[in-house]
């Protein structure tokens, strides 16, 4: 089967009015035969024609609008209430018809620009029709019908299971869409949870997220007296890098080397872009294996072949680490490892820089 044929069969499918203008047209064509049986010419040709024009309908239903399709649905329904009302003397579930628009008319319309102002021509004119059978029906109370009881019973249990049909298909309807909508904002919601929480380039965590798991290390230290170490680190010579291969180079060199970092650290250690080339990394403790591993991070990183548009290169990293043993504040924390990190730049980069208050 064709792709855009399944597409075209799925959106045919899952579109509420094209629903009910299938089963409207396999009513009538249906009706064709059933009012044959009874001897019906009147109505015999009517569904004929209504049939088609259901047809006529489904086929170009998408070029016209969602509101001006179903104001033709509507005034068909409508027109065949009184028409039937008027013709066989009773509404034999007709007046089904009418009153379940109105639900539909809530059903159909409510996602339109103007749900409400839609409702309102659809739904006044239907009330109206349904008005009119009911007064023409007591009217014109009689025990001589034109057609025999059975006509009737058949086409008031039709019309009493097809307006059920609908109203479930509908509320269903309804209920899904709901259902998907709710999806959609939590996905957008986390999407733009994700978006103000990440650096775009690196996809690490960006400076505020960064702030608040400090914050948090902080007042962790503060009730349970636990330390924590930060180590500042940038790219050592990265202005050269743009000069000499272009700031999209630069560009892919974050992003790689942000990768790295995040892949060959401890889970518990938060990293994130602090700003330009540098990073920061948040860990819990102040032992000599956050020393270790800040190490075995800077050799991997300086051993690391890196690859831009058929050129291979390598890279280094200068670190600067304190932690919160020495200081009460985590702004004083950031100073202590930033000069750590000035140090490290000025004595030969490519190295770990420990503070004295570690």
């Amino acid at each position: 089967m064709n792709v855009s044929f399944k597409e075209n069969l799925r959106k045919f499918f899952f579109c509420d009015v094209s629903i009910v203008l299938l089963c409207s047209f396999i009513i009538h064509a249906v009706s064709v035969f059933y009012f044959r049986y009874y001897g019906d010419e009147f109505l015999f040709w009517y569904s004929i024609v209504s049939a088609f024009i259901h047809l006529i309908h489904i086929l170009v239903y998408r070029k016209i609008s969602h509101f001006v399709s179903f104001v033709i649905l509507v005034v068909q329904i409508d027109l065949y209430a009184i028409l039937f009302t008027i013709h066989t003397k009773v509404p034999a579930g007709t007046d089904l018809f009418t009153l379940g628009l109105l639900a539909a008319t809530f059903l159909l319309t409510y996602d339109l620009k103007k749900p409400k102002h839609s409702f309102l021509f659809t739904a006044v004119p239907t009330v109206l029709v349904n008005f009119f059978m009911a007064h023409h029906y007591f009217r014109n109370k009689t025990d001589n019908l034109p057609f025999p009881l059975s006509f009737y019973q058949i086409h008031n249990v039709v019309a009493c299971v097809l307006i059920t049909v609908l109203l479930i298909y509908l509320c269903s309807s309804a209920e899904r869409k709901l259902i998907l909508a709710n999806r959609k904002a939590a996905a957008r919601e986390e999407a733009l949870l994700y978006a103000a929480n990440h650096d775009s380039l690196t996809t690490l965590i960006n400076r505020r997220r960064l702030w608040e798991h400090l914050a948090a290390a902080h007042k962790t230290k503060q009730r349970f007296g636990k330390e924590y170490s930060i180590c500042i680190c940038d790219i050592d010579n990265f202005k050269s890098i743009n000069d000499t291969y272009g700031h999209s180079c630069g560009d892919a060199v974050l992003h790689d080397t942000a990768v790295l970092m995040h892949d060959s650290i401890p889970p518990n250690v938060k990293v994130g872009r602090w700003g330009g080339e540098e990073f920061l990394f948040l860990f819990p403790g102040n032992t000599q294996q956050v020393v270790d591993d800040i190490e075995a991070l800077r050799v991997l990183i300086s051993e690391n072949v890196l690859s831009y548009k058929n050129r291979k290169f390598t890279i280094s990293m200068t670190f600067g680490i304190s932690s919160s043993k020495n200081f009460k504040l985590t702004d004083d924390v950031l100073v202590d490892a930033d000069n750590s990190l000035s140090v490290g730049k000025k004595t030969g980069k490519n190295r770990v820089v420990v503070s004295e208050q570690f």
